[in-house]
């Protein structure tokens, strides 16, 4: 009988690099008989080293005396789904439904789209991705906003998805690359000591991240405020890709409404470390491309509600702080 399954491959070069990759096995009657990259990142030189060493964990020892035990870690890859939530509100016009397609073949991963009750064509675009088997999609009455899209969305999740594994949102406008997205889901099976990973856009030697400069100045003026009373506020808090590490308690996280609109990630944040009583692991990841996608605008009703939430934030930040002083104080005596 065949059978496949995945592999996730970390290959290590001399300069202590870390390459990671996964493949897909067919195996029959304890032989390969196909080997399937679905993401390749190093050389040809090097793929062919790691074939001989998963033939030598196959017990075909052709090949032992070339490899050196420490280049290459193996770890076999579970079959925990990464559900992932995109919010659209009159996205017709900026959703690419090659890129979703593209994304619905990222092995164990399933795909829920919420129409925020859009006034365009947004439901018919999202009908067309519905060919999938990994892919639904559901409409909300009215515009309730991101955060309560992505609430309903996670709940539809813990209804009607089982095995579960991580959970999370991406926005719908296409600003991450297919790579990326598909790095971060492979993360998902190696970083076992983290209950979130978030995306980051920082501007690096070698990538390719476009931000609006007014956006991003205000960003960073906005996160060093926030930062006064949070020691370890993530670089970039307002990125539109997080994934959350399943647990039946995280259900609880979204059943009450969100007071913030601009500010969901941090009030999302701040819930998860209320609900573990101390601050939850975060791994920050930054993504090798970002291009900002126009479509989106503030006006002055909008940059007054940011305001407030600020405060609001700023209150809830301060009286945490508060809090975790108190009780380290308690400890003492």
């Amino acid at each position: 009988m065949q059978k496949k399954f995945y592999l996730l491959v970390f290959l290590r070069n001399n300069n202590r690099d870390i390459h990671r990759y996964q493949l897909v096995l067919h195996q029959k009657n304890g032989r390969i008989l196909k080997i399937k990259i679905l993401k390749l990142i190093i050389k040809h030189y090097q793929l062919i080293l790691v074939i001989m060493k998963l033939q030598k964990l196959y017990k075909d020892n052709l090949f032992h005396n070339i490899i050196k035990p420490k280049e290459i870690i193996v770890i076999k890859m579970n079959n925990k789904k990464v559900c992932i939530v995109v919010p659209c509100y009159n996205e017709a016009k900026r959703i690419d439904i090659n890129y979703f397609r593209k994304l619905s073949k990222i092995p164990n991963t399933e795909w829920i789209f919420v129409d925020d009750g859009s006034t365009d064509s947004t439901l018919k675009v999202l009908h067309k991705l519905g060919d999938r088997n990994n892919i639904s999609s559901i409409r909300l009455k009215s515009n309730v906003g991101k955060s309560k899209a992505i609430a309903q969305g996670i709940l539809q999740i813990f209804n009607n998805i089982n095995d579960i594994g991580w959970i999370g949102f991406l926005d719908a406008d296409g600003a991450f690359t297919i790579s990326d997205i598909q790095n971060f889901v492979q993360m998902t099976q190696s970083l076992k000591y983290y209950d979130a990973i978030y995306s980051s856009r920082v501007k690096m030697a070698g990538r390719n991240i476009h931000r609006n400069n007014k956006r991003h100045i205000t960003a960073r003026i906005i996160t060093t405020f926030f930062g006064m009373n949070w020691t370890d506020i993530p670089y970039d808090t307002q990125s539109g890709f997080k994934l959350y590490r399943y647990t039946p308690r995280l259900k609880l996280l979204f059943i009450e409404n969100f007071r913030t609109k601009w500010f969901f990630d941090i009030e999302l944040h701040l819930r998860y470390m209320n609900l573990k009583a101390s601050t939850f692991s975060v791994w920050e990841e930054p993504v090798t491309t970002w291009i900002d996608i126009p479509g989106s605008k503030i006006n002055f009703r909008e940059g007054f509600r940011i305001f407030t939430e600020i405060c609001y934030i700023t209150n809830l930040l301060y009286s945490q702080r508060k809090t975790s002083r108190a009780s380290y104080k308690s400890k003492l005596i």
